[in-house]
């Protein structure tokens, strides 16, 4: 697949899910923001904490079919997708209520996205 996504991320970041995506929809500035290359992010340091980051983007799929998708994050996350080019057609495909360890997706059900066209 192709891609490209920015990731912004707040340091010392207490306010959950919640409160990130208030802080990215009202434009707080992140304290920090870099393109991201690859559709498989990069982890933060292991004993990193407090901290909470919205990572936003675009995908083309090499050929049409069905795709699925899973996320895995240490603290809630919620994965959501549009599947045309207006980003106010994006749906909510996948979400984390807890921690999971990198690259973990089984522990939630709602890891996992539905088959997505």
């Amino acid at each position: 697949m192709r891609g490209g996504a920015l990731r912004s991320k707040w340091n010392n970041f207490t306010a959950g899910l919640g409160g990130l995506k208030t802080r990215a929809q009202n434009g707080t500035a992140p304290d920090s923001s870099a393109s991201v290359g690859t559709l498989h992010f990069p982890q933060t340091s292991p004993n990193e904490d407090n901290f909470g980051q919205w990572i936003r983007g675009w995908i083309v799929a090499p050929t049409s079919g069905f795709y699925r998708f899973w996320i895995s994050s240490d603290d809630s996350s919620e994965f959501l997708l549009s599947t045309n080019k207006n980003p106010a057609n994006k749906v909510s495909r996948a979400s984390v209520s807890g921690w999971t360890s990198p690259g973990e997706r089984t522990k939630y059900p709602s890891q996992q996205s539905a088959l997505v066209h």
